[in-house]
């Protein structure tokens, strides 16, 4: 379970746990206190140092240990934030791969579709087809005459990547594509058939 970013909640003992106190002081002072001094810290120090009759050295000690919690905040806060990023790009990651999957899948069943109807000489119907693949894998094909090109030299376009050649034959994808009836069998014979060719090689 990632962690969300942020600064983690601190505990403190009994007595310890902070009560705000207004002071007034000069204007001038204000302007001379460094902007990177903890004003509250300062003040909680001279006033143990005054009133609680603590040494110097345990004010000291204490200050160590507070810069030390300090630093193990902003180390949790930062590892926090380095988790909730991978598990972004992760996600990005695995996206991009699904992507990449279904490109490979519709490209390789187009080129396999369009190679199968070549061989045989079948005769076809290039606006019958267009319709089919929209109903069938909720996919259009804008580019009638690359479409047909495919068709007849499919050898012409076998060595194009996934996205040019889907491109080039102007396809895109519809909403609910991955519920059309065709596309989980497409997915899956494509899957078998990467397995095939990497073990042939």
């Amino acid at each position: 379970m990632s962690r969300k970013a942020g600064r983690p909640r601190k505990e403190y003992k009994k007595g310890e746990r902070p009560v705000v106190v207004s002071i007034s002081v000069p204007e001038n002072l204000v302007d001379a206190i460094p902007k990177e001094l903890n004003f509250s810290r300062l003040v909680r120090q001279y006033l143990e140092y005054r009133f609680m009759g603590k040494s110097q050295e345990e004010i000291t000690l204490q200050r160590i240990r507070e810069q030390i919690e300090e630093y193990q905040n902003k180390i949790a806060t930062l590892q926090a934030q380095e988790e909730f990023i991978i598990e972004k790009m992760k996600r990005e990651d695995e996206e991009r791969m699904k992507i990449k999957m279904e490109q490979e899948a519709l490209a390789w069943y187009i080129r396999w579709n369009a190679k199968n109807l070549h061989d045989s000489n079948a005769f076809y119907d290039i606006d019958s087809l267009i319709l089919q693949y929209k109903e069938k894998l909720r996919v259009k094909i804008e580019n009638k005459s690359g479409f047909q090109d495919v068709i007849r030299n499919p050898e012409d376009y076998d060595d194009l990547p996934a996205d040019t050649f889907l491109a080039k034959i102007g396809v895109s994808l519809m909403a609910g594509y991955n519920r059309a009836p065709w596309w989980g069998n497409i997915i899956e014979d494509y899957r078998k058939f990467r397995e095939q060719h990497m073990e042939g090689d």
